[in-house]
């Protein structure tokens, strides 16, 4: 299962946090960092400031509505923890908030051929294992040294960190099967249990944990365990953030709809009473059923539309309630086979693949069963049958309906919605649950619509025809003033009157004139038998009876024409606190037109044969043999004896002091000197050191394992035992080499391409240009950031010196039409693609039809980086040709390097630009 693009973006934000706080050692300053590079205020006045539940523990959110993927994200998201977190051991700890969910994710993550557990095996070379909490407690397959060899993940509820509940206990208590862990639990707080207990082991590994819906875990319980976990990192998940979550990442509901992964808009139909309820339930599952078949002839998609009937519990009836149900389905013509019930008493789906061709069911009868650990992109229709004060009830199964199958589009409308059918007695309470329901699966009420609601009038031709969404008459029968609020009086407890099955005739015709649907058989694959035909004397029950999938056509268009131009911010709810600008009305038609050059390059392979791509870093590292290249590096340390770098008090901040004697005597006991290569101590700090560098993603791994073998191999054993006391320093100087190798390599292919007339721009080609976004982060604040009258965009980065100089000269050149301030490196900026990312300063646009990128320079001939850049330039105006040009402006003539000009020509140069 490939993942979406929002799902790529997601970890995007996973790695960028990651490596923000690696770089600042603090988990403030990493949010901020993060949240900054995406163009968003931070604390007053913008996002709101990471807040500190756990001390020193990265603590971070996801926000993804429901539908979105997020087990899967989580899966794809353990790698890029890992890497940029190395550690001994790779132990998780998988919460979840139900005994349902558990089963699920312990399943699906078990399941070799499911997409979680292949994503898993794909990122951790296949050495993966999954625990249940009864595994844990047995030590099976559960040791140290399996954990340095492998993923562990334990998959557990929330309930079983609980001391409260004495099961629970097991967890705390002293386990002969947990002995090999003996020497990890030494010194245990005596708060955890007798070691080795389960939990002081955990407590001890320090696993990350990943909270899944961890809107459920806000209780002081739960931070109680999650606390005595000793957590090296929290990953939350939940379509609905507690506000003292620190989120990092918010996947919008129009970007899951934009990407087909869930049915929106959720359509709601009123009918008068529990009757009509049912019978246009199944009239329109039905009507979705023949249009998922005439899909299945045009594509080979299988569909096989779903009704949820959602009922409520009556005193202790709830089993004969259900099997009266299920008895007006079989009297209306529904075979037994097509209906399931799934209720805390009775489940008869276990065991089923609903998405099978060969399974039958039509109809899942339920009351809250489904509201959690069930998912089913079949599932089209929720019916509800339920009481003035079931809208909780209704808003916990919401998200059960909104996944679309496949991921993607059907050619018919009516199959990428979902739908709600309720009656109108409880028509407000419905759609307050509806309301509710959306936005604890992170969507809003703009997500749904109200659909035609007709009266109990309408079926019997007392009232006016045409009454769509009548909120007067649904105001009347709230109020008891008509038939449909006489004829149940007191409803309240009351949601289904037994007399309805008892009503029906063998035809499945109900005693009220036109209840039972138009034709309750398929046709096709999917047929439904039934014997039931049209009543006589029903025409205006007919029409009220039914749902017209036109009108529900005609709702799903009106969504989405008033959706189709939403700009979705990645930053969701903190849109507001966005810095960027956006792009000015005036130049807006010009700039969507331009699309600025990539370097291309022309390569061949035996599978692909000749090919043009996009030049990349991984392009031109191509063939780099890094155990080639030279290994000369400078080893000297600081000495890691003399003090320490320790979280204090509350503070996050690493501060650093002073060793105390009996500390340094446990570094020099820690630190055993080897006496030889040979020593499994030497490979432990081999694998530290290449685990440490393994977010290189250009260079083959093999190539960086072989390189660092080779130079322990180099190393005195003296050099060696010194390096072992800081493998975090002796990986960074590596890294910083193995860098410079790599980049004076990407410059020797880069040349060598030019020669050989393999690099090129190609506007033809879909990867080959950019342009530009509506919106850009000056980074700079809205208040301190410029407006300039020719500027692309409503506000600018400032300027200063010489830059601010050069901009003074574009901005009042007659030719120019407008000018972009580019940030260097920033989110969706232009930047020249060669063996180095060259950010120019200004692109500029000229009223002739020229496209100019400039880049300013002081007097810093001794950069080495500024030769290298005109090169890129050179090269690049070479390949796109007359309409574009690359000036390197230097403030003085007599400064300047080979092939630029000066400040004082660049107005000469740009008022006489013709393409």
């Amino acid at each position: 299962m490939e993942l979406k693009n929002y799902q790529k973006t997601v970890l995007e934000d996973v790695s960028n946090y990651i490596e923000a706080l690696s770089d600042t050692k603090d988990c403030s300053k990493a949010y901020d960092q993060l949240w900054d590079s995406k163009g968003y205020n931070i604390g007053k006045d913008g996002v709101r400031a990471y807040r500190r539940t756990f001390e020193g523990t990265p603590d971070v959110c996801l926000k993804v509505p429901t539908g979105g993927g997020k087990t899967f994200i989580a899966c794809a998201a353990l790698k890029t923890i890992f890497s940029g977190m190395p550690r001994d051991n790779k132990l998780v700890i998988w919460l979840v908030p139900s005994s349902a969910i558990l089963q699920q994710t312990k399943d699906a993550l078990k399941n070799p051929d499911h997409p979680y557990r292949q994503r898993l095996n794909a990122d951790f070379s296949g050495r993966v294992t999954v625990y249940d909490i009864e595994e844990l407690l047995n030590g099976q397959n559960f040791n140290p040294q399996v954990l340095q060899d492998q993923l562990s993940i334990c998959v557990l509820s929330y309930s079983s960190m609980r001391t409260s509940n004495p099961d629970n206990r097991r967890m705390y208590r002293q386990n002969g099967a947990l002995g090999t862990f003996m020497d990890f639990t030494k010194g245990q707080d005596e708060e955890l249990g007798i070691p080795p207990s389960l939990m002081g082991v955990i407590n001890a590994l320090s696993p990350v944990i990943v909270l899944d819906e961890s809107h459920n875990a806000g209780s002081s319980l739960t931070k109680k365990a999650l606390s005595s976990m000793n957590p090296s990192f929290i990953l939350e998940l939940t379509a609905t953030p507690k506000k003292d979550s620190n989120i990092i990442s918010i996947v919008t509901a129009g970007t899951l709809k934009k990407e087909n992964m869930v049915k929106i808009p959720m359509i709601v139909y009123g009918r008068p009473d529990v009757e009509h309820v049912i019978y246009t339930t199944m009239d329109y599952r039905n009507t979705l059923e023949k249009a998922a078949e005439l899909e299945y002839k045009k594509s080979g998609r299988y569909v096989r539309p779903i009704a949820l009937i959602q009922a409520q519990p009556k005193n202790d009836e709830e089993s004969v309630t259900f099997e009266s149900i299920k008895s007006l389905l079989v009297k209306s013509g529904i075979p037994e086979d097509q209906i399931a019930i799934k209720v805390s008493t009775k489940d008869e789906l276990k065991g089923i693949d609903l998405k099978d061709k060969d399974c039958q069911i039509r109809y899942i009868i339920t009351v809250n069963a489904l509201k959690e650990g069930w998912d089913c992109p079949f599932a089209y229709i929720l019916a509800s049958i339920a009481r003035r004060s079931s809208e909780t009830e209704v808003e916990q199964i919401v998200g059960r309906v909104l996944r679309q199958p496949g991921a993607a589009r059907f050619e018919d409308p009516i199959l990428n919605m979902s739908y709600i059918i309720t009656s109108s007695k409880v028509f407000h309470e419905t759609l307050q649950g509806v309301s509710t329901g959306l936005k604890d699966a992170g969507f809003t009420e703009k997500d749904y619509r109200v659909g035609s609601t007709p009266t109990l009038d309408d079926y019997t031709g007392g009232g006016d025809e045409g009454s769509e969404g009548d909120q007067s008459a649904i105001d009347k029968q709230e109020n008891g003033n008509d038939k449909g609020g006489e004829e149940s009086g007191d409803t309240e407890g009351d949601y289904f009157d037994p007399t309805v099955v008892a009503g029906l005739n063998g035809n499945g015709q109900g005693t009220t004139p036109g209840l039972a649907p138009e034709d309750t058989s398929g046709s096709g694959t999917n047929q439904v038998t039934s014997d039931s035909g049209k009543s006589g004397g029903h025409d205006q029950g007919e029409s009220g009876s039914k749902i017209d999938p036109d009108e529900a056509r005609k709702l799903g268009g009106e969504y989405n024409e008033e959706h189709e131009g939403d700009d979705d911010e990645e930053g969701g709810d903190f849109t507001e606190y966005s810095r960027k600008a956006k792009m000015k009305s005036e130049f807006e038609e010009d700039a969507k037109t331009i699309k600025i050059p990539k370097f291309m390059y022309r390569g061949s392979s035996s599978l692909f044969g000749d090919y043009v791509a996009v030049l990349s870093d991984k392009a031109l590292t191509e063939g780099f043999k890094l155990s080639k290249m030279d290994r000369q590096i400078n080893y000297s340390l600081t000495d890691i004896n003399a003090g320490k770098w320790e979280l204090r008090g509350g503070d996050e901040v690493l501060k650093y002091s002073v060793l105390s004697k009996e500390e340094m005597e446990q570094q020099r006991n820690r630190f055993r000197e080897v006496e030889s290569k040979d020593d499994a101590e030497v490979q432990k700090f081999t694998s530290e050191i290449i685990t440490l560098l393994n977010r290189m993603d250009d260079i083959e791994t093999s190539e960086i394992k072989r390189y660092v073998a080779l130079l322990i191999e180099d190393m005195s054993l003296d050099t060696l035992n010194s390096a072992r006391k800081n493998p975090k320093e002796i990986a960074a100087k590596i890294k910083q080499k193995i860098e410079s190798l790599a980049k004076d390599y990407r410059v020797k292919q880069f040349d060598e391409k030019c020669t050989s007339s393999d690099i090129l721009c190609d506007l033809k080609n879909k990867d080959g240009y950019y342009t530009f976004p509506l919106k850009i982060d000056p980074h700079d604040s809205v208040k301190s950031s410029i407006s300039y009258a020719k500027s692309l965009y409503e506000r600018c980065q400032g300027v200063s010196g010489l830059e601010e100089r050069i901009l003074h000269v574009i901005d009042r050149c007659d030719n120019v039409l407008w000018w972009h301030r580019v940030v260097s490196r920033g989110v969706d900026e232009f930047s020249l693609n060669g063996p180095i990312g060259h950010y120019p300063d200004f692109i500029v646009r000229t009223k002739t039809g020229v496209t100019v990128l400039i880049e300013a320079k002081g007097s810093q001939l001794d950069n080495p980086d500024t030769e290298l850049k005109m090169k890129i330039g050179s090269e690049w105006e070479r390949c796109a040709g007359s309409a574009f040009k690359y000036y390197m402006v230097f403030e003085f003539e007599e400064k300047k390097a080979k092939g630029s000009i000066s400040s004082e020509k660049l107005e000469e140069y740009l008022s006489r630009l013709k393409p």
